[in-house]
């Protein structure tokens, strides 16, 4: 295992677990189509910044979470939800920044965000099962 790779498994593994650093890999190693661009991501996204001195891996989620929210990308920011309470931010710190965001990039995007980030928060057994989303109360 290279230098790269494994720096990229110290902060893959604990934030997604092994199953998403194991498919991130295998993708990577596959040689077929978008194998470069998986490369890219464990080479310069999870060895390079992630791994940077400087910020804790807490402050980068919150700081990840905020960039997906107001590019709305939504199935990148799931991921970096979870990402985020791997790294000890807590569900009522993802809604707090959610609301933040909402003065910012307009209520429509932070509801994008507000749906997203309930249904993984209940996924991973932080909400209760009952807690719904606005499309789920029919308002959208």
């Amino acid at each position: 295992m290279t230098d790269t790779r494994k720096a990229a498994r110290e902060v893959l593994v604990p934030m997604l677990g092994e199953p998403f650093a194991a498919g991130i890999e295998a993708a990577a190693d596959s040689g077929a189509f978008g194998a470069p661009l998986a490369q890219l991501a464990i080479d310069y996204a999870f060895a390079g910044v992630w791994s940077r001195p400087g910020l804790d891996r807490r402050s980068r989620s919150i700081a990840t979470m905020s960039i997906l929210i107001t590019s709305g990308q939504t199935h990148e920011f799931k991921n970096h939800v979870r990402a985020g309470i791997a790294n000890g931010v807590t569900p009522k710190e993802i809604e707090e920044l959610i609301i933040h965001s909402s003065a910012y990039v307009g209520l429509p995007t932070a509801g994008i965000a507000m749906q997203a980030a309930t249904e993984v928060l209940r996924e991973l057994g932080k909400l209760p099962a009952a807690t719904k989303t606005s499309q789920e109360r029919g308002l959208t």
